[in-house]
Protein backbone atom coordinates (compact mmCIF):
# COMPACT_ATOMS: atom_id res chain seq x y z
CA UNK A 1 0.00 0.00 0.00
CA UNK A 2 1.64 3.07 -1.48
CA UNK A 3 -0.52 5.31 0.32
CA UNK A 4 -2.10 4.23 3.47
CA UNK A 5 -5.16 5.79 5.52
CA UNK A 6 -3.56 7.60 8.12
CA UNK A 7 -6.28 8.27 11.53
CA UNK A 8 -5.67 11.34 13.47
CA UNK A 9 -6.95 11.78 16.88
CA UNK A 10 -7.52 14.48 18.55
CA UNK A 11 -9.33 15.08 21.65
CA UNK A 12 -11.10 18.46 22.43
CA UNK A 13 -11.67 20.20 25.77
CA UNK A 14 -12.41 24.05 26.00
CA UNK A 15 -9.68 24.60 23.23
CA UNK A 16 -12.32 27.07 21.72
CA UNK A 17 -9.15 29.82 21.51
CA UNK A 18 -6.94 27.66 19.52
CA UNK A 19 -8.38 24.62 17.96
CA UNK A 20 -9.56 26.39 14.48
CA UNK A 21 -5.49 27.25 14.00
CA UNK A 22 -4.80 23.13 14.58
CA UNK A 23 -8.26 21.93 12.64
CA UNK A 24 -6.82 24.07 9.81
CA UNK A 25 -2.85 22.87 9.76
CA UNK A 26 -4.69 19.44 9.17
CA UNK A 27 -7.06 19.54 6.40
CA UNK A 28 -4.38 21.27 4.36
CA UNK A 29 -2.10 18.45 4.68
CA UNK A 30 0.02 17.57 1.76
CA UNK A 31 -0.75 13.70 2.38
CA UNK A 32 -4.53 13.93 2.13
CA UNK A 33 -5.53 9.96 3.03
CA UNK A 34 -6.45 10.58 6.32
CA UNK A 35 -9.09 10.29 8.56
CA UNK A 36 -9.32 13.25 11.53
CA UNK A 37 -11.15 11.65 14.52
CA UNK A 38 -12.37 14.63 16.94
CA UNK A 39 -13.38 13.07 20.42
CA UNK A 40 -15.02 16.46 22.03
CA UNK A 41 -14.36 15.55 25.92
CA UNK A 42 -17.07 17.46 27.43
CA UNK A 43 -16.23 21.16 25.99
CA UNK A 44 -18.34 23.94 27.97
CA UNK A 45 -16.74 26.24 25.29
CA UNK A 46 -17.13 27.08 21.65
CA UNK A 47 -15.21 24.06 21.29
CA UNK A 48 -17.98 21.12 20.26
CA UNK A 49 -19.58 23.86 17.53
CA UNK A 50 -16.13 24.73 15.88
CA UNK A 51 -15.91 20.84 15.64
CA UNK A 52 -19.39 20.54 14.00
CA UNK A 53 -18.49 23.27 11.78
CA UNK A 54 -15.71 21.95 10.40
CA UNK A 55 -17.19 18.50 10.02
CA UNK A 56 -19.82 19.75 7.80
CA UNK A 57 -16.25 21.23 5.50
CA UNK A 58 -14.44 18.45 5.39
CA UNK A 59 -15.56 15.03 4.71
CA UNK A 60 -12.80 13.47 6.37
CA UNK A 61 -13.63 14.73 9.80
CA UNK A 62 -15.80 12.73 12.14
CA UNK A 63 -16.76 14.28 15.64
CA UNK A 64 -17.88 12.21 18.69
CA UNK A 65 -18.77 13.45 21.89
CA UNK A 66 -18.42 11.77 25.51
CA UNK A 67 -18.93 13.40 28.78
CA UNK A 68 -15.45 14.93 30.24
CA UNK A 69 -13.39 11.91 31.33
CA UNK A 70 -10.11 12.68 30.35
CA UNK A 71 -7.49 12.90 27.37
CA UNK A 72 -6.55 9.51 28.29
CA UNK A 73 -10.15 7.94 27.67
CA UNK A 74 -10.27 10.60 24.63
CA UNK A 75 -7.42 8.84 22.74
CA UNK A 76 -8.85 5.13 24.04
CA UNK A 77 -11.94 6.08 22.27
CA UNK A 78 -10.23 7.41 19.04
CA UNK A 79 -7.90 3.81 19.04
CA UNK A 80 -11.08 1.71 19.10
CA UNK A 81 -12.63 4.23 15.88
CA UNK A 82 -9.57 4.27 13.97
CA UNK A 83 -9.77 2.66 11.01
CA UNK A 84 -6.18 3.69 9.58
CA UNK A 85 -2.59 1.49 9.31
CA UNK A 86 -1.08 4.56 11.08
CA UNK A 87 -2.27 6.63 13.89
CA UNK A 88 -1.11 10.00 15.18
CA UNK A 89 -1.81 11.69 18.16
CA UNK A 90 -2.36 15.74 18.20
CA UNK A 91 -3.36 17.91 20.75
CA UNK A 92 -5.66 20.37 20.23
CA UNK A 93 -4.04 23.67 21.01
CA UNK A 94 -0.85 22.93 18.90
CA UNK A 95 -0.48 22.74 15.12
CA UNK A 96 1.59 21.18 12.71
CA UNK A 97 3.20 22.20 8.96
CA UNK A 98 1.75 21.26 5.80
CA UNK A 99 3.91 18.50 5.41
CA UNK A 100 4.05 16.85 8.98
CA UNK A 101 1.81 13.85 7.82
CA UNK A 102 3.83 13.50 4.84
CA UNK A 103 7.14 13.63 6.61
CA UNK A 104 5.88 10.78 8.94
CA UNK A 105 4.34 8.66 6.69
CA UNK A 106 7.59 8.73 4.33
CA UNK A 107 9.81 7.79 7.15
CA UNK A 108 7.48 5.09 8.76
CA UNK A 109 9.02 1.89 9.13
CA UNK A 110 6.85 -0.86 8.35
CA UNK A 111 6.23 -2.42 12.27
CA UNK A 112 7.80 0.54 14.26
CA UNK A 113 7.53 4.01 15.01
CA UNK A 114 8.34 7.47 13.00
CA UNK A 115 9.56 10.69 15.39
CA UNK A 116 9.89 14.09 14.18
CA UNK A 117 11.20 17.69 15.46
CA UNK A 118 8.97 19.78 17.12
CA UNK A 119 8.93 23.58 17.56
CA UNK A 120 8.08 25.04 21.10
CA UNK A 121 5.45 28.03 21.21
CA UNK A 122 5.52 30.70 24.43
CA UNK A 123 2.94 33.51 24.04
CA UNK A 124 3.02 33.14 20.30
CA UNK A 125 6.44 33.06 19.71
CA UNK A 126 9.06 30.32 18.77
CA UNK A 127 11.34 29.79 21.82
CA UNK A 128 12.80 26.89 20.90
CA UNK A 129 13.35 24.36 17.61
CA UNK A 130 14.55 20.37 18.45
CA UNK A 131 15.95 18.60 15.47
CA UNK A 132 18.25 15.32 15.50
CA UNK A 133 21.02 15.97 12.73
CA UNK A 134 22.84 12.84 13.60
CA UNK A 135 21.94 9.10 13.43
CA UNK A 136 19.70 7.68 16.44
CA UNK A 137 20.29 4.61 17.31
CA UNK A 138 18.23 3.03 20.21
CA UNK A 139 20.13 4.01 23.16
CA UNK A 140 19.85 7.55 21.78
CA UNK A 141 16.65 7.15 21.23
CA UNK A 142 15.59 5.93 25.04
CA UNK A 143 17.72 8.58 26.22
CA UNK A 144 16.63 11.65 24.27
CA UNK A 145 13.00 10.34 24.90
CA UNK A 146 13.07 9.11 28.55
CA UNK A 147 16.12 10.98 30.05
CA UNK A 148 17.03 14.07 28.62
CA UNK A 149 13.28 15.31 27.37
CA UNK A 150 14.45 16.05 23.99
CA UNK A 151 12.13 14.95 21.91
CA UNK A 152 9.99 14.15 24.85
CA UNK A 153 8.02 11.44 25.96
CA UNK A 154 4.69 12.73 24.28
CA UNK A 155 2.61 10.97 21.74
CA UNK A 156 2.47 14.11 19.51
CA UNK A 157 5.23 14.10 17.42
CA UNK A 158 5.23 10.54 16.46
CA UNK A 159 3.67 8.18 14.10
CA UNK A 160 2.46 4.70 14.96
CA UNK A 161 1.25 1.29 14.27
CA UNK A 162 -1.96 0.55 14.32
CA UNK A 163 -1.27 -3.19 14.13
CA UNK A 164 1.12 -3.00 16.67
CA UNK A 165 -1.70 -1.13 19.05
CA UNK A 166 -4.13 -3.47 18.52
CA UNK A 167 -2.27 -6.40 19.03
CA UNK A 168 -1.03 -5.85 22.48
CA UNK A 169 -4.17 -4.21 23.14
CA UNK A 170 -1.68 -0.84 24.14
CA UNK A 171 -4.22 1.72 26.00
CA UNK A 172 -3.59 5.06 27.70
CA UNK A 173 -4.18 4.28 31.27
CA UNK A 174 -7.13 6.62 32.08
CA UNK A 175 -5.81 6.48 36.38
CA UNK A 176 -2.63 8.11 35.48
CA UNK A 177 -2.50 12.06 34.69
CA UNK A 178 1.06 12.72 34.54
CA UNK A 179 3.07 10.60 32.53
CA UNK A 180 0.33 8.84 30.70
CA UNK A 181 1.70 9.11 27.34
CA UNK A 182 5.83 7.90 28.47
CA UNK A 183 3.85 4.86 29.79
CA UNK A 184 1.94 4.04 26.40
CA UNK A 185 5.14 5.05 24.47
CA UNK A 186 7.71 3.07 26.76
CA UNK A 187 5.08 -0.38 26.17
CA UNK A 188 4.64 0.46 22.78
CA UNK A 189 8.38 0.87 21.95
CA UNK A 190 9.09 -2.82 23.79
CA UNK A 191 6.40 -4.39 21.01
CA UNK A 192 8.50 -2.60 17.74
CA UNK A 193 12.29 -4.83 18.88
CA UNK A 194 13.95 -1.23 18.04
CA UNK A 195 12.35 -0.57 14.55
CA UNK A 196 12.40 2.94 14.45
CA UNK A 197 13.31 6.36 12.18
CA UNK A 198 13.54 9.69 12.40
CA UNK A 199 12.81 12.43 10.39
CA UNK A 200 15.06 15.10 10.63
CA UNK A 201 12.47 18.53 10.58
CA UNK A 202 10.70 19.74 13.08
CA UNK A 203 7.01 19.64 11.37
CA UNK A 204 5.15 20.16 14.37
CA UNK A 205 4.37 23.07 16.54
CA UNK A 206 4.34 22.64 20.40
CA UNK A 207 2.09 25.39 22.48
CA UNK A 208 3.41 25.71 25.83
CA UNK A 209 0.46 27.40 27.10
CA UNK A 210 0.42 27.20 31.08
CA UNK A 211 -3.11 28.62 30.99
CA UNK A 212 -4.48 25.64 29.00
CA UNK A 213 -6.57 23.67 30.20
CA UNK A 214 -5.17 20.59 28.76
CA UNK A 215 -1.93 21.42 30.77
CA UNK A 216 -3.46 23.08 34.08
CA UNK A 217 -3.05 19.62 35.41
CA UNK A 218 0.73 19.82 34.87
CA UNK A 219 1.33 23.38 35.56
CA UNK A 220 -1.34 24.57 37.98
CA UNK A 221 0.88 25.12 41.02
CA UNK A 222 -2.31 23.62 43.48
CA UNK A 223 -1.52 20.26 44.93
CA UNK A 224 -3.86 18.00 44.12
CA UNK A 225 -4.97 14.35 43.83
CA UNK A 226 -4.51 13.98 40.16
CA UNK A 227 -0.76 15.10 40.23
CA UNK A 228 -0.13 11.92 42.53
CA UNK A 229 -0.91 9.71 39.81
CA UNK A 230 2.73 10.16 38.62
CA UNK A 231 3.17 7.83 41.60
CA UNK A 232 1.72 5.03 39.44
CA UNK A 233 3.45 5.87 36.28
CA UNK A 234 6.76 5.63 38.00
CA UNK A 235 5.67 2.77 39.19
CA UNK A 236 4.73 0.97 35.42
CA UNK A 237 8.06 1.87 34.45
CA UNK A 238 9.39 -0.29 37.44
CA UNK A 239 7.67 -3.04 36.08
CA UNK A 240 7.22 -2.82 32.71
CA UNK A 241 10.04 -3.99 31.27
CA UNK A 242 11.61 -7.32 32.61
CA UNK A 243 15.71 -7.43 32.73
CA UNK A 244 16.00 -4.33 30.46
CA UNK A 245 19.07 -3.57 28.66
CA UNK A 246 21.16 -1.43 31.64
CA UNK A 247 20.99 1.31 29.15
CA UNK A 248 17.23 1.04 29.39
CA UNK A 249 17.66 0.40 32.99
CA UNK A 250 19.25 4.04 33.37
CA UNK A 251 16.81 5.89 31.41
CA UNK A 252 14.09 4.53 33.45
CA UNK A 253 15.87 5.66 36.80
CA UNK A 254 17.00 8.82 35.30
CA UNK A 255 13.38 9.68 34.61
CA UNK A 256 12.33 8.37 37.73
CA UNK A 257 14.29 10.25 40.24
CA UNK A 258 12.48 13.31 37.34
CA UNK A 259 9.01 13.04 38.00
CA UNK A 260 9.79 12.15 42.19
CA UNK A 261 11.64 15.53 42.09
CA UNK A 262 8.76 17.17 40.14
CA UNK A 263 6.24 15.98 42.44
CA UNK A 264 8.66 17.23 45.10
CA UNK A 265 8.44 20.54 43.41
CA UNK A 266 4.81 20.98 43.68
CA UNK A 267 4.81 20.50 47.45
CA UNK A 268 7.12 23.12 47.66
CA UNK A 269 4.90 25.62 45.03
CA UNK A 270 1.63 24.81 47.42
CA UNK A 271 4.08 24.50 50.92
CA UNK A 272 2.39 21.94 51.95
CA UNK A 273 4.33 18.72 52.84
CA UNK A 274 2.67 15.52 52.67
CA UNK A 275 5.25 12.75 54.68
CA UNK A 276 3.37 9.96 52.85
CA UNK A 277 4.19 11.14 49.34
CA UNK A 278 7.73 12.03 50.92
CA UNK A 279 7.99 8.75 52.41
CA UNK A 280 7.16 7.45 48.44
CA UNK A 281 9.45 9.88 46.93
CA UNK A 282 12.23 8.61 49.13
CA UNK A 283 12.04 4.64 48.11
CA UNK A 284 12.29 6.04 44.20
CA UNK A 285 15.28 8.25 44.52
CA UNK A 286 16.86 5.51 46.98
CA UNK A 287 15.59 2.47 44.69
CA UNK A 288 17.52 4.74 41.06
CA UNK A 289 20.00 6.78 42.74
CA UNK A 290 22.72 4.09 41.35
CA UNK A 291 21.63 4.14 37.94
CA UNK A 292 20.87 7.80 38.22
CA UNK A 293 24.52 8.76 38.89
CA UNK A 294 26.08 6.19 36.56
CA UNK A 295 24.04 7.88 34.06
CA UNK A 296 26.05 11.07 34.24
CA UNK A 297 23.99 13.63 33.33
CA UNK A 298 23.02 16.94 35.22
CA UNK A 299 25.23 18.86 36.86
CA UNK A 300 26.84 19.19 40.76
CA UNK A 301 24.15 21.07 41.74
CA UNK A 302 20.96 18.92 40.52
CA UNK A 303 23.29 15.92 42.00
CA UNK A 304 23.76 17.81 45.68
CA UNK A 305 19.59 18.24 45.43
CA UNK A 306 19.12 14.43 44.73
CA UNK A 307 21.40 13.50 47.22
CA UNK A 308 19.25 15.72 49.79
CA UNK A 309 16.11 13.97 48.65
CA UNK A 310 17.80 10.68 49.03
CA UNK A 311 18.53 11.68 52.54
CA UNK A 312 15.23 13.05 53.23
CA UNK A 313 12.71 14.80 50.73
CA UNK A 314 11.91 16.98 53.47
CA UNK A 315 14.97 18.47 53.47
CA UNK A 316 14.56 19.77 50.18
CA UNK A 317 11.23 21.03 50.64
CA UNK A 318 13.05 23.16 53.79
CA UNK A 319 15.65 24.76 51.42
CA UNK A 320 12.88 25.26 49.04
CA UNK A 321 10.87 27.57 51.85
CA UNK A 322 14.34 29.01 52.62
CA UNK A 323 15.34 29.61 49.03
CA UNK A 324 12.04 29.34 47.63
CA UNK A 325 12.28 31.48 44.35
CA UNK A 326 15.74 30.42 43.58
CA UNK A 327 15.44 26.89 44.05
CA UNK A 328 11.83 26.85 42.33
CA UNK A 329 13.32 28.23 38.90
CA UNK A 330 16.08 25.86 39.68
CA UNK A 331 14.09 23.02 39.56
CA UNK A 332 11.74 24.28 36.87
CA UNK A 333 14.91 24.40 34.72
CA UNK A 334 15.98 20.85 35.43
CA UNK A 335 12.59 19.34 35.21
CA UNK A 336 12.00 21.11 31.92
Amino acid sequence: MTNPLVSIIIPVYNVSNYLKQCLDSIICQTYDNIEIILINDGSTDDSLIICKSYEKMDLRIRVYEQTNQGVSHARNKGIQIASGKYISFIDADDYVDKDFIENLVGTMPEFGIAICGYRRLDENKITHEYIITKNLDIELLYRNVFARNDILSSCWNKLFSASIIRKYDLKFDEKIFIGEDMVFLAEYLKYTKNTFKYCAKASYIYRRNKKSVLQSTYYNQEFNVKKLSCLDAIQKLNTLYKNPESFIERCFSYRIIRMSLWLLLQMIYCNEYEKKYGNKIKVNIRKNICNYMSYHEGNFIQHIVVMLAYISPIYVFILGKLVNKILKNYLNKFLN
